[in-house]
């Protein structure tokens, strides 16, 4: 039976295709990720793009060169409109869209209403797949609303923490007793860096000077936001201890993450939200509020709020850190929830979902 199980995966390509494979990008990296587990897992799998950034073209081929057989399968990731439909569409194989959420259009206009351009398009070319495939409930419960009823599964993102466990430290502390605050992700309105930062101010103000927020995240991709931000802090008492970094390495990035006492997440949007897990796997303290898919993603750990009412997280935030007993607690109950987003878990799902998946080669 084992050597027939090789054999049929020596036989059968998988092809990830997207619009452009990114260095740092949240989509990109699972990707990237399901590519190293399919290979792992003894499968022939390739990445096919239009755009690729050059720290990771060695993974990608240009998608117009992409030639699929009846017996593969495609996965096309959507994360917003796609400029590949007509390649996914030409293909003769097994299709499966995972969807990755769009945001919604309120979030960049304030006249903005109804469905953004990725969610049209996705309504239009629904019925090119033979699967769905999303990294959480909630993702699925906004494919049921696009009208996409039935072979949604799930598939949380896969990710790596041994890497950022095993990532050089160094210390970003200029004195002892200095707390540091974290949030990670785009600059974009749905993230509320802002949010972030009213809590900052209420902790710098009200408990404690010694202590920094450092925003990380590409500010040159949204240059009013970042202007709209800095313009905010010309007000602000805390304004020279909140640090934008611009877009970091992966190294920095996870160095950042082990600095953090605390991680804080405002975020109004979120499919899956990755530096929930991330900061959960370094050890900080994780604050979320509770938006769109955050329960689903932290599990019952860390500390999911309701309310964006500053003094008061700045003051939550002040007795998680400072109280031994909850603050080794809530790191505990994190890394608990951050095993059971385990590689081979996520191995075990996959395995699960591509043999559904090659039911529909054989018919």
């Amino acid at each position: 039976m084992s050597n027939e199980l090789n054999s049929a995966k020596k036989s059968r390509r998988i092809f990830q295709v997207l619009n452009a494979l990114n260095y740092g990008d949240g989509v990109s990296n699972d990707v990237i990720k399901k590519h190293r587990l399919l290979q792992s897992m003894g499968y022939e799998s390739y990445i096919y793009c239009r755009w690729k950034d050059s720290r990771v073209a060695s993974l990608c081929s240009d998608i117009r060169a992409m030639q699929p057989h009846k017996n593969d399968i495609l996965i096309h990731h959507f994360s917003g409109p796609s400029v590949i439909t007509e390649y996914v569409q030409a293909a003769d194989c097994v299709k499966v869209l995972q969807y990755h959420n769009v945001t919604p259009p309120r979030f960049f206009s304030d006249s903005a209403a109804g469905l953004s351009d990725g969610e049209k398009q996705l309504q239009e070319i629904k019925g090119l797949y033979d699967y769905f495939l999303c990294v959480s409930e909630f993702n699925a419960r906004d494919l049921r609303r696009l009208g996409v009823a039935t072979k949604i599964d799930i598939l949380p993102i896969i990710m790596d923490f041994d890497a950022i466990r095993s990532a050089p430290f160094h210390d970003l502390r200029a004195s002892d007793g200095e707390i540091i605050f974290l949030f990670t992700g785009r600059f974009a309105a749905n993230k509320r860096q802002e949010d972030v930062i009213d809590i900052f101010d209420c902790y710098y103000n009200h408990i404690n000077k010694n202590s920094f927020l450092y925003l990380v995240g590409n500010v040159a991709e949204y240059p009013e936001r970042a202007h709209m931000l800095r313009t905010k802090l010309e007000t602000l008492r805390c304004n020279s201890h909140v640090i934008f970094t611009g877009k970091v390495t992966d190294a920095e990035l996870y160095n950042y993450y082990k600095n953090a006492d605390a991680f804080i997440c405002m975020s109004e949007h979120e499919g899956f939200c990755i530096p929930l897990l991330e900061s959960m796997a370094a050890g900080a303290v994780t604050m979320a509020y509770n938006a769109c898919a955050v329960a689903e993603t932290m599990r019952g750990a860390g500390i999911l709020t309701d309310t964006k009412a500053p003094e008061a997280l700045a003051r939550c935030l002040h007795t998680a850190l400072t109280d031994s007993e909850i603050r080794e607690a809530i790191r505990q109950k994190q890394f608990a929830v951050v095993e059971s987003y385990s590689l081979a878990q996520a191995r075990k799902t996959l395995e699960k979902l591509i043999a559904k998946w090659t039911e529909k080669s054989h018919e």
